[in-house]
This record gives structure tokens, C-alpha cells and sequence, in this order.
């Protein structure tokens, strides 16, 4: 009698993909956006960061000298956020947005300043919306960004690109765009300050300025002898742009008190601060007469 042949029965286990996104459950009191963004708390996931992302992050630390006290997380957010989950601090960022923004502004510094921003607040022990200013918070975020840029090589404007490119504040719980670029300027300017007064060490040359950036696709060190003049030329063009706002500032002040209706060199009273200058007016039985305001 013949034996029954075996059968040799094989599994196949195909290897699924684990899967990359997590849902994340954040407390919208505790988010503090880039953009000052409307962001649903209910549909957010979580996504492995970028090497390129992670890399830069990376960089600005290593200028800092502290240690890491967040997570980066790519995630479904429309800019950049610093945010804390159950007591963990974290950096929430759109891989596209920071794409764009590079793209936007012509350099890719623009992102790397977002990232020390939500860095700083990391670094600064910010409370994030439960309690603290707000404002303070964000400005002394904006100094640091402006610190380390500078520290990293980037020039003054290149430190000031992304928030140039940022819409008007709109949030009251914001400083206005004008303050925060000035912040930023603060923070690059005090860092340049504090550099040229380190004494170089006896018997070394002062080393020609460097730069590194994501800007070079083998993201090696280069030299910018050019630096300093940039550098020279930016402060001068900050230093015009904040005389010219003054200026501005202190003949609007002077119009707002001037204002009235004027006959034979007189001022008879005051009138409304939107009213057109040179317009006709009637006041204490004069008519015709009279201008409203002196600009």
C-alpha cells in the first residue's frame, strides 16, 4: 500500500507598511502658531519629520549650547507651532509651508528662523497661553530667532525675511509686524554687538566670515567675505526705515493738535482729526474762512 504524498504547505506573510501618522490630541489653549492660524484641535495627525527639517533643527541647537527640550513632528498644521502635549513640549510644522516659504522669500533662511522661533519658545520655558504675556512671549521668541540667525551667518535681512513675508497681525494677543521685525533686528544686532567684542586669541588671525545654509545641495561651509559690508549696509537701511517711521509718526502728531478752524490768523476751535485740510469750515459765527487743520 502506496503512502499518501505530503504536502508541504508554505505561509506567505506579506509585510504591510506600519503605518507613519498618529492622531495627536493637543489642548488649543496651549498652541501658539507662526501665523497666529485658526487650527482644529479634532483632525490633527502626527508625521515623522524630515531629515532636511530635522537637520536644521539640529543646527540652530548646536548654537544655542542647551539641550533638547521638545519634539519636532510634522503634522497637519498650516504653518509652525509651538505646542506642549501632557506636559511634553513639542514643534509641530507643515513640510510644504516651510517649503513655500523658502520659495517665497528667495532664501531658505526663512524656515530656519521660523524653527528658532518655536525653538525659543521651548528654550525660554514658555507657558504657551497658560499664563504669561503672550505678547512678551512672542517678541522674546522673535529676539532669539534674530540671535541665532545671526550666529548662524545669516545677515539681517535674511533674519528678517519670513517675518516680512508674514501678514499684519491681526490677533490681539500678537505684537504688531513692525515691533516683531524690530525685536528680530534686536536680537541680531545684540549678537553681532557681543561678537565683535570677543577678543580674537593671541597669535590667531581673525577668520574670515562663514556661512552655512541649506542653500548648498552638499550643505558644506563656505566662505562670505562679503558679510561684514551686508551686514554694514543692512543696519543703515534698518536705521533710514526707522527715522523715516519716526518722522512720519511725529507730523501726524503735530497735524492731530493743529487741527481747527482758522480766520485772520486766529483759531476759532478744534475740529474732527479726519477732517480734509484745506477744506472750508464754520465755527464761532465764521464761515468760509477757515482751514481744518495745519498739516
Amino acid at each position: 500500500m502506496k503512502k499518501a504524498p505530503r504536502l508541504l504547505i508554505i505561509t506567505i506573510v506579506a509585510a504591510l507598511p506600519s503605518v507613519a501618522q498618529q492622531k495627536l490630541v493637543v489642548d488649543a489653549q496651549t498652541m501658539c502658531s507662526w501665523n497666529e492660524d485658526s487650527i482644529s484641535t479634532d483632525s490633527l495627525y502626527r508625521f515623522p519629520p524630515d531629515k532636511e527639517t530635522q537637520g536644521a533643527v539640529d543646527k540652530i541647537m548646536r548654537f544655542t549650547g542647551l539641550q533638547v527640550n521638545f519634539e519636532l513632528v510634522a503634522a497637519n498644521v498650516p504653518t509652525a507651532v509651538a505646542t506642549i502635549q501632557n506636559g511634553k513640549r513639542l514643534i509641530l510644522y507643515n513640510q510644504l509651508f516651510m517649503k513655500d516659504v523658502n520659495k517665497d522669500t528667495g532664501t531658505n533662511w526663512a524656515a530656519i528662523s521660523i524653527l528658532a522661533h518655536e525653538i525659543g519658545h521651548h528654550l525660554n520655558q514658555h507657558t504657551l497661553g497658560l499664563g504669561g504675556d503672550r505678547s512678551e512671549q512672542e517678541l522674546a521668541a522673535d529676539k532669539f530667532s534674530g540671535d541665532i540667525l545671526f550666529k548662524m551667518g545669516a545677515s539681517l535681512e535674511q533674519a528678517r525675511a519670513a517675518m516680512q513675508s508674514r501678514p499684519e497681525t491681526k490677533s490681539p494677543y500678537y505684537p504688531k509686524k513692525e515691533i516683531r521685525l524690530i525685536a528680530i533686528g534686536n536680537g541680531w544686532i545684540n549678537a553681532q554687538e557681543n561678537a565683535n567684542s570677543v577678543a580674537p586669541i593671541k597669535g590667531q588671525d581673525k577668520q574670515t566670515p562663514t556661512i552655512t545654509t541649506n542653500d548648498n545641495a552638499d550643505n558644506k561651509q563656505i566662505e562670505d567675505p562679503k558679510a561684514e559690508e551686508r551686514k554694514r549696509k543692512a543696519e543703515e537701511k534698518e536705521r533710514k526705515a526707522q527715522e523715516k517711521a519716526d518722522r512720519e509718526q511725529e507730523r501726524r502728531e503735530r497735524l492731530a493738535s493743529s487741527r481747527g478752524c482758522y480766520a485772520w490768523g486766529r483759531r476759532f476751535c478744534s475740529l474732527p482729526n479726519d477732517g480734509p485740510v484745506g477744506a472750508s469750515c464754520w465755527c464761532a459765527g465764521v464761515a468760509g474762512t477757515g482751514i481744518s487743520g495745519i498739516p
